[in-house]
């Protein structure tokens, strides 16, 4: 019992570490956004400090990870990663936007949101929570990380949303009372969580008529489980991408719902970021083989499990 309690206060110390650059100083302001552009090698120029960890650190943490996380553990684990990350700025694919269309997709299936009370869950720095506020919603922005709710906040003052609500919160716990909102929006942050208790949470919240729409990794690729596996410090050891059995689950705590796949060929266009460092052909590629893998949905609906992402649509 000793030894479990003092690896996981090393892990908690080591999730909590200042970032350190390359000259040895520490580093708490947010790095410099790196722009998306044509350039071939734009982004793979800098080595990305949030994704630098050192083997004892990895270590820990995955030890940490064999255990069965208690709520209050895994939402301290999660803070703590996610505090770190609102700090470094994230300079990968990412940065190139590759999830463009199923993101364009899912916000498209709220509909008109105008007038309407929307909740965004696992809000982040507030880009999309602005794009909703631009839009005319009324939105309320939920996340963990009380380091990613100052950034959101602040980001929101600077573009000049006064009436945009950002607080931290734990999805599986909404501080707000029934039938609050006319729409739910969550990207990439269900697999984080207790999916039956958040999915409850979720449609106890929405109000009658009202719409949920979530985008969530899946995690039956074989290759893409191995670049996870691979790179074990892109991500919390508490998260696990969704099977579409889990998506499903999900959609039954609503009225109805109905969900579609995103990206399997698609995910050739890695070889133009890894190999050649092509970040042109890497979206390009991407754009180009959606076509082929709506085609490949349509047809053989049962390969879509392997798809990388699946956006859910659900209604109350």
């Amino acid at each position: 019992q000793v030894a479990r309690d003092r690896v996981a206060g090393a892990t908690r110390m080591a999730l909590i570490r200042p970032v350190v650059t390359e000259n040895g100083r520490e580093r708490d302001q947010v790095g410099e956004r790196v722009a998306t552009s044509d350039n071939a090698s734009t982004v793979n120029q800098r080595p990305n400090a949030f994704y630098r960890r050192s083997s004892a650190e990895t270590l820990e943490i995955a030890l940490l990870s064999m255990k069965r996380s208690s709520p209050q553990r895994r939402q301290a684990i999660e803070q703590a990663f996610h505090d770190r990350k609102a700090r470094d700025e994230l300079n990968d694919f990412y940065v190139l936007n590759p999830l463009e269309l199923a993101d364009a997709f899912s916000v498209s299936q709220l509909g008109a949101i105008s007038g309407r009370c929307l909740l965004e869950i696992g809000c982040g720095t507030g880009r999309l929570t602005r794009q909703f506020a631009r839009a005319g919603a009324i939105v309320t922005g939920v996340d963990v990380s009380s380091a990613m709710v100052r950034k959101a906040k602040r980001s929101a003052e600077c573009d000049g949303f006064k009436d945009i609500r950002i607080a931290c919160g734990n999805v599986e716990a909404l501080p707000f009372r029934n039938d609050s909102f006319d729409a739910i929006y969550g990207h990439s942050i269900l697999h984080h969580l207790n999916i039956s208790e958040s999915a409850a949470e979720l449609a106890r919240v929405l109000r009658r008529g009202g719409v949920a729409v979530f985008v969530e990794p899946l995690g039956t690729n074989p290759a893409l489980r191995l670049f996870r596996a691979l790179t074990p410090s892109r991500r919390t050891p508490t998260e696990r991408p969704l099977t579409l059995t889990q998506v499903a689950h999900v959609g039954t705590h609503f009225r109805a719902h109905s969900h579609q796949e995103f990206y399997l060929t698609a995910l050739t266009a890695f070889f133009w970021y890894y190999v050649w460092r092509n970040d042109a052909r890497f979206r390009r590629t991407i754009l180009r083989m959606h076509e082929v893998d709506r085609r490949l949905f349509r047809f053989l609906p049962w390969i879509s499990r392997y798809a990388w992402v699946s956006v859910l649509m659900c209604s109350k």
